[in-house]
């Protein structure tokens, strides 16, 4: 239920626990690869996303900064 709801931290944790259960359950094992796979694509798209975001905000703030330093010469 976790993994068709994207919540792969508790998806993978679950299938951890299935394999501690039978060790011998490939299919849960798999499972478990599928889930870090999954969450380091997640991590990776999260950084991406927020790298830019801040990378756009240091922008804005620097031309804020540059625009007040040009109205103290008025």
């Amino acid at each position: 239920a976790y993994y068709a709801g994207n919540d792969f931290d508790l998806a993978r944790k679950d299938f951890e626990k299935a394999c501690e259960i039978e060790p011998e359950n490939k299919a849960a094992k798999n499972q478990v690869k599928i889930c870090e796979q999954k969450i380091k694509q997640f991590d990776k798209k999260e950084k991406a996303k927020y790298q830019g975001m801040f990378e756009k905000f240091a922008a804005e703030d620097s031309k804020k900064s540059d625009g007040e330093k040009g109205d103290d010469s008025k």
